[in-house]
């Protein structure tokens, strides 16, 4: 990860733009080869069940999975959206190759026999190997439903972490506009070319009974950020019940205070084994701490429902009422995961 960042400072602006679209393409035509080509399972569930790394984006998903995937027991998958293109369109949620397509929620019934096919084949990499599929893309919190229907066997790690700094870093990365790529225009680093993100994420969430008043295309991005975390732990929320205990749910202070003690816990739930990668994960997992800046502001409605979350999950943040599109002056913490 450091060595691709160097290389992208080093590089000018449009030799980026140029590689970055390259290894995009690249990427696509590699897993839509893959989706076309037979493999074992067709036909057939793998050996092991996938793990699926969830919750909402900025909680600490990438600091989890980067750690579970030095285990020799789990092949892991980093936000692999060129696969699940490959698998269905419908999945790109940030339009990164099929514009006007993007959807954030995903039910049982997107998927039929040859969408599960796709994915057997799309994943062959883990699914045939004897190791445990491990994949990450925070979206996947609003698609239980869908990866159930895939593999009804599948387990899920949820993190958590304090909305309040949730909240901060989705600001922090929404105000970017850097990543380019041939065919998105200037897209945002969170919400996609022309908000497309965040479009299908307000209308997904009405089913939450998230007060409409505020799903609307002006919304800040401080509320927005808020909805989604919100959101995120709702639709887990929902999905529990039939999850059971297929379904472990861990905190973001527990990863980065006691590391080997959760990751220990994580590994005896996949059902693989503890060893000294334990130990190297957990001398790489960074304590992250609060930033005291500006409150974060947020409509009465939206900051009373993270405050509830927050003080019911244990979590010490609180956020402060104020007018509709008032949070952007909000100070962000810089975070990595």
């Amino acid at each position: 990860m450091m060595i691709k960042q160097s290389i992208s400072r080093s590089l000018p602006p449009v030799a980026l733009f140029a590689v970055r679209t390259a290894r995009w393409q690249i990427a696509k035509a590699r897993s839509n080869m893959l989706a076309s080509i037979p493999c074992a399972l067709d036909g057939h569930l793998s050996e092991r069940p996938p793990a699926f790394v969830i919750g909402c984006g900025r909680s600490g998903t990438t600091a989890l999975g980067r750690a579970l995937g030095t285990s020799p027991s789990l092949h892991y998958f980093f936000e692999p959206i060129d696969r699940w293109h490959a698998v269905s369109s419908v999945t790109d949620y940030g339009e990164f190759f099929t514009p006007g397509v993007s959807r954030c929620s995903l039910a049982a019934a997107d998927v039929d026999e040859r969408l599960r096919t796709r994915f057997r084949r799309v994943f062959r990499s883990a699914l045939v190997d004897g190791r445990q599929m491990l994949e990450k893309t925070p979206i996947n919190a609003f698609r239980i439903p869908f990866l159930e229907a895939i593999d009804p066997r599948a387990k899920y790690v949820e993190i958590r972490r304090d909305g309040v700094d949730v909240v901060r870093s989705i600001i922090q990365i929404s105000r970017m506009n850097d990543y380019r790529v041939a065919g998105r225009g200037t897209a945002n680093r969170w919400w996609g070319p022309r908000d497309c993100k965040w479009k299908s994420l307000s209308h997904d969430v009405r089913a939450f009974g998230i007060e409409s008043d505020y799903l609307v295309p002006a919304a800040e991005y401080s509320t927005r950020a808020a909805i989604e975390w919100i959101a995120s732990l709702k639709a887990v929320e929902c999905a529990s019940a039939d999850l059971g205990d297929r379904l472990l749910r861990i905190d973001y202070r527990d990863l980065t205070e006691r590391p080997r003690r959760t990751l220990e816990r994580i590994a005896a739930f996949l059902g693989v084994a503890s060893g000294d990668w334990i130990d190297r994960a957990s001398g790489d997992l960074r304590l992250s701490t609060r930033r005291n800046g500006l409150p974060l502001v947020l409509p009465g409605a939206i900051a009373n429902r993270l405050n509830s979350w927050n003080e019911r999950m244990g979590f010490t943040g609180r956020a402060i009422e104020g007018p509709h599109l008032a949070g952007f002056t909000t100070e962000c913490q810089t975070t990595t995961d």
